[in-house]
């Protein structure tokens, strides 16, 4: 599997560059940005999103505890939650505590220690 590192050498550009061209964070050359996107099929380099997520402090993941997924209110309601927030671009990672309630505080403990952007 490729890495940014393999691009940029195959590109003959700094790690940064690609970097700022994939995030669109900064100025890079006509010429540059064809070279990399080259370098980049050419790899066949996916991206990885854990690293991304990381430098950018976000993970892209919305977190949702429901009691139950059998009651048709919640199934209906998590449809809709996922439907639009992934018009924004996030995830959503539901957690079901089958109504216990050690389940749920273990869900808020995680839930806290930042794996998702929102809970």
């Amino acid at each position: 599997m490729a890495t940014i590192k393999d691009v940029a050498k195959r590109a003959d550009v700094g790690i940064a560059t690609v970097s700022r061209m994939m995030n669109g964070t900064g100025y890079v050359s006509e010429n540059s940005r064809k070279k990399i996107e080259e370098a980049i099929r050419e790899l066949n380099f996916i991206p990885n999103e854990r690293a991304r997520n990381l430098s950018m402090k976000k993970s892209g993941i919305i977190g949702v505890i429901i009691p139950d997924f059998q009651t048709p209110f919640y199934a209906s309601f998590i449809r809709q939650v996922e439907i639009a927030l992934y018009k924004y671009g996030y995830k959503t990672m539901v957690c079901n505590t089958v109504k216990t309630s050690d389940r749920e505080k273990e869900y808020l403990d995680m839930l806290d220690r930042n794996i998702v952007d929102g809970s």
